[in-house]
């Protein structure tokens, strides 16, 4: 849906990919790289149209932070007025294979 740049607390400056996934599909999100897991952080939040732009800072969410060999990635969940539950199963401390299941 959009690439901008941003200022993110765990990564610095950063380019952000958005995406809007079908409600009508099941998703799992992938690891996009190999590395630890530094923190998994749940936000309670509101339930709009995930694909408007303050949904990613008003809406439920789940943000995990990744500690790669030479990246930092963060890596957000954003829930929506139909699909209201994010389920992640990754833990702080966990490693990650690229393209391994992260929630």
């Amino acid at each position: 849906m959009r690439i901008d740049e941003v200022e993110d607390p765990w990564v610095g400056r950063a380019v952000r990919a958005s995406i809007f996934l079908s409600p009508l599909d099941v998703h799992v999100n992938r690891s996009p790289v190999a590395g630890l897991v530094d923190s998994v952080r749940y936000e309670a939040g509101r339930f709009m149209a995930a694909y408007r732009d303050e949904a990613s800072e008003l809406n439920e969410r789940c943000t995990i932070a990744l500690e790669g060999d030479a990246t930092r990635i963060g890596v957000k969940q954003i829930a929506g007025v139909l699909a209201r539950r994010i389920v992640c199963r990754v833990r702080a401390g966990d490693k990650l294979a690229a393209g391994s299941g992260s929630g």
